[in-house]
């Protein structure tokens, strides 16, 4: 049965530890693959690539003139760095010189109390450190992780403090560096933030991490956020849920000004400094100098060299984490690199440490590297993408071996190995014995490694696909086994229950099948169970091949023993390759390679370099990855213009020209989800990336297949793409002709009002409410001679002028009926004239109210200036503002004609003053001449002066509200005629008054003329004058 291959939960955990160096040695070496390793000297740029076997060469030479050798093992968080030291250690434990060395490997969970013990562990038994190694050991077990993190808070407080004077003597003795200057700042205020009594609930529980690190150690297998034993760039920052504004202004100023606000490259440097001081808080707050009788601790260590020494043996020091030893790595580093000589003769035994240092830790780096001179690797960067997944490929078949034989097995087998055996050697491949030949055929069709160990339930498929996903760093693969073992290989091999569930493989977030496949899928109307599953199968463990004809491909095996319907099943064609029935795995040698023989590649389809990056990207997209925002945007043009061709603008009654049709009809009013550009997307093409059919990958492709074949449907995939893009086209086409009619609807309300409101200020007088289409009509359309703007009043002519004047060359009127036209009209091509008007959009838009001042920028920019005016506000104002016009010359009217105004009196008395003033020789200064006078006497005998006034009160006494009424009426006025009239009211009164002083002046001048005579006439005739509304002039 297959089954047996795939090892179960109890094997899994205690064969694939989620940290590979808590395993035993056995199951250790059995799953040891060759590391690929790097050295590269102290100050150096350059490395060399070395072997496991150079390590081994160099930390057991014999070569240590000093008395130690100190071997820093580097490399990113997970490369392998503690499985070194653990190979390392396996490799001393079966050495030819094993009796020589006295080796102590401290693991990556030990605890304070543990790592003094292992150290001190050969003075036990020795009275002169009975009681130095009892105290020690007992002071470590008391300690109280309570009151420890107040002495720890007070011990930093101290380092930091030493270390702050250090560089604040470097920069009076000339140090100019602005980090120090900053750094001293940070060693005097760090400590005042941990000891704030507003911030203690954030960082009282980040100290006692840092402390219970140290006294208990690690439990579990994996450092998580709670096992840390330094400090991280996060305990520094302050949650949302502690207040800042609490804390001491001095406090809060520091916070606010240096580590809130900080990038974190700039906090490094302070980072450094506080976990630079963690290493003697933790040993103070332990006391392990005040612990040891008088005899510091380094003395106590080196004094385990001298016992060693004194029985012919090596100190063999192995560190799988050096930044788990706070509070002891100062005195492990000083112990360690302690020559082994004094005055000549050697005193102590030789020590060789090994230390596991992650990147990025950086305290005592600098010692530690400069005093081993070397510093050696494990490196994960290959030279190609296709290295690094082969290494993991082996990787999941030592694992899945060793996890097959099972750990008691394994550690029978180990302890049995013949003394000619490696480590590396000496685990024969599993395999069931009993197997039938289907079972070993399905075994074989998921494929091996290249030492033979069967990959079931993995393939090379699935491994590579993981690989991309969990291994990508920037644009390449950097080997990483933590990763691997977790994310890989655990968590496949912990799904055993589903699988025997038949509901195996699941759904894996990140990977779905291509576009291509999923269309495929959802044609095949599985239940959704089995489709869910067989997405996964063909995505992860089937390549995702690049259409259907690639399923054919597929090993039917493959499909069986996950119990689903083979390609054949569904309807696939014979693979394309000419596959030849694979040998049963039973039968083949362990070392041997199960092939399917005269494989012929597939040739894909042709395409063209930019498709196919588009193709890749959009698979991607639908995995996760943000989409390009040059692809993006391509998509978005491009879909727009499709669906652009797919609008009948006649059909809606618009023109493309429009305002309202270019603002809509914007490339990037499309959106398009997990892509930038998406700022002003009104139009998404769908809710989210997920495209579980791969009908929105298909579509998108499409649309970007037929751009780049010159927009036309002439190419081979144009009929397939014509289908594809159009659910895509018409899911876009229907909101936006939807926002369209809605839009158009919104601006020919704008426009209607704007042309009535028109209509009535330059005199045409529509009905006061328009009920009727051809009262709408003749409002909106009508183009008799307009009222032209007559100086009357300063807004009003303003308002007026504008209404009747021009826009670019043409009349406002002509502008704003084509406004109008392009939002409800049909028009045959780019023909200028319509020849169909939508009157029931034009009914539903004839609202009229007064125009809101955020609609203005609707209609076009020529228009804006115009609609202004008819804003509420400013439409009232100017109607006042005429009002009040009107409403003193009425007032000016009455005052000088009366009440009972006879204008044929009037005429006639003024005409005769005039003849008497020619007869009596009088020269009248008037600034218009008598002539010019007699000349607008006459206009005025002529003018309609009755019915002005009675138009000048029907504005007057029009309701306010009714601003229709009200509109109409002032449009009405003859407003020149008004003027007119003020203006000759104002020349019969200087007029007058010029007769007046010509007369007085006459008197004076001629003597023979009876001036009683004269002065009578005169005096006659302004009575009557005064009889018909004329003030009397003062004798």
């Amino acid at each position: 049965m297959v089954i047996q291959y795939w090892p179960d939960a109890n094997a899994v955990n205690s064969c694939i530890k989620n940290e590979a160096e808590t395993a035993d040695d056995a199951v250790l070496l059995a799953a040891h693959r060759p590391m690929r390793i790097v050295r590269r000297a102290e100050g150096s740029a350059t490395t060399e690539r070395v072997t496991e076997q150079d390590i081994l060469d160099a930390f057991t030479t014999d070569n240590v003139p000093g008395g130690y050798v100190l071997m820093p093992i580097t490399g990113v968080s997970g490369a392998g760095k503690s499985h070194v030291i653990r190979w390392l250690d396996a490799q001393l434990q079966r050495s030819e010189k094993h009796d020589r060395y006295h080796i102590i490997r401290i693991p990556k969970s030990a605890s304070l109390r543990t790592v003094v013990e292992l150290i001190l562990e050969p003075l036990k038994d020795n009275p002169k450190y009975a009681k130095p190694w009892q105290n020690l050991t007992r002071a470590v077990a008391e300690v109280n992780i309570a009151t420890a993190v107040v002495t720890f808070r007070a011990h930093l407080e101290n380092a930091l403090k030493a270390r702050g004077e250090e560089l604040r003597t470097n920069f009076t003795q000339g140090s100019n560096s602005i980090q120090d200057r900053q750094l001293i700042g940070f060693a005097g205020d760090l400590p005042k933030l941990f000891s704030d009594a507003a911030l203690e609930e954030h960082f009282n529980p980040v100290l006692a991490r840092v402390v219970a690190r140290a006294l208990n150690g690690r439990n579990g297998e994996v450092e998580t956020t709670d096992t840390l034993s330094r400090f991280q760039l996060d305990d520094l920052r302050l949650p949302d849920t502690v207040d800042i504004n609490r804390a001491a202004q001095r406090v809060r100023d520091f916070y606010l000004r240096n580590i809130s606000h900080f990038d974190p490259d700039r906090l490094e440097p302070a980072l450094k400094l506080l976990n630079d001081a963690v290493d003697p808080a933790i040993s103070n707050v332990f006391q392990l100098e005040q612990s040891t009788g008088g005899v510091t601790l380094q003395e106590i260590i080196l004094s385990v060299r001298e016992i060693l020494f004194s029985e012919g043996k090596d100190l063999v020091l192995l560190v799988e984490d050096f930044a788990a030893l706070a509070g002891l790595q100062d005195v492990l580093l000083k112990v360690s690199i302690q020559e082994g000589e004094y005055e000549g003769k050697k005193v102590r035994a030789t020590m060789r440490t090994a230390l596991a240092l992650t990147d990025g830790y950086l305290s005592f780096r600098d010692t530690i590297l400069t005093r081993a001179r070397q510093e050696w690797i494990v490196d994960g960067k290959f030279q190609s993408d296709d290295q690094v997944k082969a290494a993991v490929i082996e990787l999941v078949g030592g694992y899945l071996n060793a996890a097959r034989w099972g750990a008691e097995e394994l550690n029978r087998l180990f302890r049995q190995r013949g003394a000619e055996k490696s480590l590396t050697d000496w685990l024969p491949v599993w395999r069931d014995e009993g197997a039938s030949e289907k079972g070993s055929e399905t075994i074989a069709a998921f494929g091996e490694t290249e030492g033979g160990i069967p990959l079931f339930p993995f393939n090379r498929s699935v491994i590579e696909a993981f690989s991309l996903r969990i291994l990508a760093q920037s644009d390449k693969l950097e080997f990483n086994p933590r990763r691997v073992i977790n994310q890989i290989i655990r968590e496949i091999l912990l799904m055993r229950p589903a699988f025997e569930a038949r509901e195996f493989p699941p759904e894996f977030q990140g990977h779905k099948p291509n576009a291509s496949l999923a269309a495929w899928l959802k044609q095949q109307h599985l239940p959704e169970n089995k489709a869910r599953r067989m997405a996964s199968l063909l995505t992860l463990w089937g390549g995702n091949p690049p259409d259907t004809a690639g399923i054919g491909d597929i090993p039917i095996a493959v499909f069986s023993a996950f119990d689903l319907p083979s390609p054949k099943d569904l309807g696939v064609s014979a693979p394309r390759s000419d596959r030849t029935k694979p040998e049963p795995f039973a039968q083949i040698a362990s070392t041997a390679r199960p092939v399917l023989r005269t494989e012929t590649p597939v040739t894909p389809k042709t395409e063209s370099t930019r498709i196919a990056e588009v193709r890749a990207k959009l698979e991607e997209w639908a995995t996760g990855t943000e989409l390009r925002q040059d692809i993006s945007n391509e998509l978005r043009k491009n879909l727009m213009s499709l669906c652009l061709d797919a609008i009948d603008l006649p059909e809606l009654r618009l023109r493309q020209s429009s305002t309202v049709f270019q603002a809509i009809t914007s490339h990037q009013a499309i959106g398009i989800p997990q892509s930038r550009g998406n700022g002003n997307a009104k139009y998404p093409i769908a809710d989210d990336a997920s495209d579980p059919d791969g009908s929105l990958r298909e579509g998108l492709l499409a649309v970007f297949r037929y751009a780049e074949n010159g927009r036309n449907w002439n190419y081979p995939e144009a009929d397939e793409d014509y289908i594809r893009s159009a659910a895509l086209v018409d899911h876009l086409v229907s909101q936006i002709k939807s926002d369209l009619l809605k839009s158009a609807t919104k601006q020919l309300y704008l426009t209607c009002n704007a042309l009535i409101v028109q209509s009535r200020v330059v005199g045409l007088e529509p009905p006061i409410r328009i009920s009727k289409p051809e009262d709408l009509l003749y409002a909106l359309l009508e183009m008799r001679k307009l009222r032209e703007s007559q100086s009357f009043d300063v807004r009003w002519d303003k308002l007026q002028g504008a209404m009747s004047g021009m826009i670019n060359g043409k009349s406002a009127r002509l502008r704003l009926q084509e406004a109008l036209l392009e939002r409800c009209a049909a028009y045959q091509g780019t023909g200028q004239k319509p020849f169909l008007v939508d009157i029931v959009r034009l009914l539903d838009a004839n609202v009229e109210t007064s125009v809101a001042p955020e609609m203005v920028d609707q209609l076009g920019v020529d228009i804006k200036p115009l609609l202004r005016l008819l804003i509420e506000t400013e439409l009232n104002n100017s109607l006042t503002s005429a009002l009040t016009k009107l409403r003193e010359f009425k007032e000016n009217v009455a005052v000088e004609f009366g009440e009972d105004f006879d204008k044929a009196a009037f005429v006639s008395d003024m005409t005769h003053i005039c003849a008497t003033v020619v007869e009596a020789g009088l020269q009248v200064n008037l600034p218009i001449g008598l002539p010019e006078y007699q000349r607008r006497l006459s206009e005025f005998s002529k003018s309609p002066v009755k019915n002005l006034i009675d138009s000048v009160e029907r504005v007057l006494n029009a309701e306010k509200d009714q601003l229709p009424q009200a509109l109409n009426a002032m449009g009405a006025l003859d407003l020149g005629l008004i003027a007119r009239i003020k203006g000759f009211i104002d020349d019969t009164g200087s007029f007058l008054k010029a007769i007046e002083i010509a007369t007085s002046r006459e008197e004076a001048n001629r003597q023979l003329i009876d001036p009683q005579i004269l002065a009578r006439e005169i005096s006659r005739h302004l009575s009557e004058l005064a009889g018909a509304g004329i003030e009397e002039v003062e004798k």
